[in-house]
């Protein structure tokens, strides 16, 4: 029979007593469970920590007991959180060893520092906070798209009767005054309708392969006008910073949104920092930046040492209409705004702020993998829109429609009108010998949509072309085709001078007669 291994100290490492004086005496909580993963026997550090007694919990499953699987089969080690008996949670770690042919496996347990727990939580609760701003941003979004058709309407007959009145008033005509004043209000709600499209990310947007550092440079001679003499500019632009795909006007628009917002925060003065710079996002960073691939990106940076913000401020800043200026001074649609645009971008927009520390407004974009195009300079365009060709117009808004025939008879064309797809298609079976050089069509009608015409009209008149009119929104447009290329696309409101320009366009493209949706 082997010896008893002893030691000069006197004690047996093989008795019980030692066990348990180690087991029941010690500080740390230690869990015995069997090879199915049941709970054989807990310390008393372990009962403390469990809020539960070695009774309660023995035969028990040790997953049970915690939030995320606890696999015993193999040696563990790392943190889980533990949930007590009374509801509350632990952060633990576990570090796991079998004992050898006793089907036995011991876990020390340790809890780690409130603060590592509370983090965990307070990290929990603002992935809440987003999901739940993310919905009601959505909700406000689905909102401004579903009034903005019939709004988009409302505002085209409004502009192209002021228009169409002007022509007809001489230059020193008192009237005009007037009417200037009824078309510049139109104006402004026209442009509120695109800010609620921008910002609920259903606004027609016409991406270009650019580089943000050209942007930036662009628009740095405006944007010291804007910020004011007192208010310094520095710009720190990334050498060869990667391409982005983006719509330039609107990135602009977003950039000068975000700079009106720094020089308001500056009323003494200060310094707005414009900044550049190329990242390499893994899958974790961009879920966690919202950017719509992992890769290449481009992350640019507005920082001013204005007053800051309040933690409510910075929460709400993104809501459409929220403001903290006075009356008069703003509608609140500046960062909304500048929200939609880069969500549709396919990238994320963040805001750091505090009171005193100034505002931090981080644009993250993925990157493109096409060569940045270089302005050539702006393309001419003939202002004479007159014609004499037969133009056959489909509209289900009766007053869209006389108002758009209204200006094309207006500048010499010949205008065939109906009321929906059906009644368009009707009247040129029962005309068929009378041509036809343009159909004008809405998108969205009832009975027959205006794809369904283009597409019947060009079967039994091939070569017809086709220009599309809209007030809908971008997923709307999307799911009927009209926005792939080579379509001819006018949104609304019309004017008399787009309406002008695009049939001109359309009538003098040849290469694009044929182009319908798919």
């Amino acid at each position: 029979m082997p010896s008893r291994r002893s030691r000069p100290w006197g004690f047996d490492l093989d008795s019980d007593a030692l066990f348990r004086a180690l087991f029941e005496k010690g500080p740390d909580p230690i869990l015995i469970s069997n090879d199915a993963g049941r709970i054989h026997a807990l310390n008393p550090a372990a009962e403390e920590l469990f809020g539960e007694s070695a009774e309660a919990l023995r035969a028990l499953s040790v997953g049970e007991r915690f939030e995320a699987s606890f696999d015993l089969s193999q040696g563990l080690a790392g943190r889980l959180v533990l949930l007590r008996a009374d509801g509350g949670r632990r952060l633990v770690e576990a570090v796991t060893h079998e004992v050898p042919a006793t089907g036995l496996r011991v876990t020390w347990l340790r809890e780690r520092a409130g603060e590592a727990l509370r983090a965990s939580e307070s990290r929990q609760r603002e992935l809440e906070g987003q999901l739940i701003q993310a919905q009601k941003m959505d909700a406000v979004g689905r909102l401004a798209g579903g009034v903005a058709h019939d709004f988009n309407n409302m505002l085209s007959v409004i502009l192209g009767y002021c228009e169409l009145l002007g022509l007809k008033l001489d230059d020193g005509d008192e009237r005009r005054l007037d009417l200037e004043e009824i078309s510049t209000a139109a104006g402004r709600a026209a442009q509120l309708t695109q800010q609620l499209l921008a910002f609920s990310r259903k606004q027609l947007l016409e991406p270009e392969t650019l580089s943000l550092n050209e942007i930036v440079l662009d628009m740095t001679k405006m944007l010291r006008r804007v910020l004011g003499e007192d208010v310094a500019l520095e710009t720190r632009l990334a050498e060869g910073l990667n391409a982005v795909r983006v719509d330039r006007s609107q990135f602009e628009q977003t950039i000068l949104n975000a700079a009106i917002n720094s020089r308001d925060a500056l009323p003494q003065g200060g310094s707005l920092t414009i900044e550049t710079e190329n990242l390499d996002l893994t899958p974790e960073d961009a879920a966690r930046l919202s950017v719509s691939a992992p890769g290449p990106a481009v992350r640019l940076t507005l920082r001013d040492d204005g007053e800051g913000m309040t933690e409510d401020t910075r929460r709400r800043a993104f809501e459409p209409f929220f403001t903290t200026k006075e009356r008069g001074r703003g509608t609140g649609l500046g960062l909304s705004t500048a929200y939609g645009i880069v969500k549709q971008s396919g990238g994320g927009i963040f805001l750091e702020s505090s009171p005193g520390n100034g505002t931090s407004l981080s644009i993250y974009l993925p990157a493109a993998t096409a060569t940045p195009a270089h302005t050539t300079g702006p393309v001419a365009v003939t202002e004479d829109l007159s014609g004499n060709e037969t133009i056959l117009l489909a509209e289900d808004d009766a007053d869209v429609r006389r108002l758009a025939a209204s200006v094309l008879r207006m500048l010499g064309y010949r205008v065939f009108e109906a009321a929906d797809g059906a009644e368009a298609l009707a009247f040129t079976r029962a005309s068929n010998a009378t041509t036809i050089d343009l159909l004008v069509t809405d998108v969205v009608m009832p009975v027959l949509g205006g794809p369904e015409l283009a597409r019947a009209l060009q079967a039994e008149r091939p070569g017809l072309p086709v220009l599309f009119i809209s007030g809908y929104t971008e997923d709307a447009l999307g799911t009927r085709g009209v926005l792939e290329p080579g379509v001819l696309l006018l949104m609304k409101p019309l004017t008399v001078t787009a309406l002008g320009r695009k049939v001109r366009e359309a009538l003098s493209s040849t290469a694009r007669r044929s182009a319908l949706p798919r």
